[in-house]
């Protein structure tokens, strides 16, 4: 079964691990091409996060803390940089893609697809300009912030004053010159009220790449059934994370049990349109069950082993995600 991954912060233990590191086979990450092309991965959205505090970065002449705008952009640039040059070394196996029809030319060709996005969008710095300039860089997808306010709005919080904050003025005027240029709007990470004044002002489907549902696992960073119903009503996505946190709210275990649960959850709310797989790959720690992309063929014999039909294993696994990937 062929499937797209919205979600996966390999770029960042990549620089980490320097020049001589390789995205097409590397035992210290969870993503490699070969993996990919073991689970059939027909396309994997790469994250280029900004990390909060201080990371060693070995190809880089000083510790390299992001902590200023200047700086943010400074290390979107090497990110972005470093994934051309693996993409451009590796040009047999795997190739950018603009939108889903790239996606199926890629395929045809034998490669997998690689699809930029933006994790933490406190780089735009207040600036218009600079979400043209992520959108030439080639990012189609743009998640709003992390776990620090900025710009736009404010992250999930136990706060429950916090969580209910909307976005900022600045932010309701970013997401709509996002959807004019053609990217698509990633909610993940943002809170409750963000989420609400999102699924208000914009006009294309509204994606959460890597969320679960939060009924099912008591997590901030999960979904509210609202939120489920806004985001299908709205023709979107919900990546399903197999980060242990958000399959059962705490803990170190991420089973296929657990993702099915929350698969049938996001089902009975939202309707099968909206599933999706945002793994959070190299972004998450935990016992994992399904722990690489050449795992992830299990996901779907448990699903038809559930009694699912191959329609919508079919749609969870790529077709919506193909469905959606026209809007940019």
């Amino acid at each position: 079964m062929k499937y797209i991954d919205l979600h996966a912060d390999t770029i960042l233990p990549i620089l980490q691990q320097g020049e001589d590191a390789s995205l097409y086979e590397n035992s210290n990450t969870h993503i490699d091409i070969k993996r990919l092309q073991k689970g059939q991965a027909l396309a994997q959205c790469f994250a280029v996060w900004l990390p909060d505090g201080d990371f060693d970065l070995i190809d880089v002449d000083s510790r390299f803390n992001p902590s200023n705008p200047e700086e943010d952009l400074e290390y979107i640039d090497l990110a972005v940089n470093r994934l051309n040059q693996e993409i451009k070394q590796h040009s047999e196996d795997i190739a950018w893609a603009k939108n889903s029809t790239d996606i199926r030319q890629n395929d045809k060709d034998g490669k997998i697809s690689a699809i930029l996005t933006l994790e933490d969008a406190r780089a735009i710095n207040h600036s218009l300009e600079n979400i043209e300039r992520f959108y030439k860089q080639g990012f189609k997808i743009i998640g709003l912030l992390w776990n620090q306010e900025n710009c736009l709005g404010f992250p999930n919080n136990t706060d429950p004053k916090i969580n209910q904050k909307g976005l900022k003025p600045f932010g309701i005027e970013a997401i709509q010159y996002m959807e004019e240029l053609g990217m698509l709007v990633d909610v993940s990470h943002l809170n409750d009220g963000g989420i609400a004044d999102v699924l208000t002002y914009a006009k294309k489907p509204v994606l959460a790449t890597h969320s679960n549902a939060r009924s099912i696992a008591n997590h901030p960073r999960n979904l509210i059934d609202e939120h489920i119903k806004g985001i299908a009503e709205s023709g979107g996505l919900i990546g399903l994370c197999i980060s242990p946190r958000f399959l059962r709210g705490s803990g170190n275990e991420s089973t296929i049990e657990d993702m099915i649960r929350h698969l049938d959850y996001i089902l009975d709310v939202g309707g099968e349109d909206v599933l999706a797989i945002g793994t959070d790959f190299d972004g998450t720690s935990g016992n994992f069950e399904i722990g690489s992309p050449k795992e992830m063929p299990k996901l779907f014999e448990h699903l038809e082993q559930h009694h699912w039909p191959l329609e919508r294993i079919e749609k969870l696994a790529h077709k919506n995600a193909l469905r959606v990937f026209k809007e940019f």
